[in-house]
């Protein structure tokens, strides 16, 4: 099972077996042992403050990993917060980009009066 946006919805409220969570998990075997890694992970920082991994450190940038054997690793992402990091500084160097000739120019939005609200 991949990671896609929304898949946390059914894993934390255990639909698995709904339309939604079919789609998202596309009938994962080990789907209910990562739904129940969730459920166990948002009751216990609900109750306690602690979803049951280590606080977050910007040094070690340890981060959960869910999974059938789930786990805690230090910076499982470096290479790609490096590429983006460097991506965003190359950017921020450059001149904004400059508008298409003949292209208009948004009008500038009216003032309205409370009173033309109405």
């Amino acid at each position: 099972m991949g990671a896609c946006h929304g898949l946390d919805v059914p894993l934390t409220f255990a639909t698995l077996d709904c339309p939604l969570g079919r789609m998202l998990t596309g009938g994962a075997p080990k789907g209910e042992g990562l739904s129940r890694q969730f459920r166990t992970a948002w009751t216990g920082f609900a109750a306690t403050g602690d979803p049951g991994w280590p606080a977050y450190d910007s040094l070690t940038v340890t981060t959960h990993l869910f999974d059938v054997e789930p786990s805690d690793v230090s910076d499982p992402e470096a290479a790609s917060r490096a590429l983006w990091g460097s991506a965003a500084s190359r950017s921020s160097t450059r001149a904004p980009p400059r508008r298409s000739v003949g292209w208009p120019a948004r009008p500038a939005p009216r003032e309205r009066s409370w009173a033309s609200r109405r």
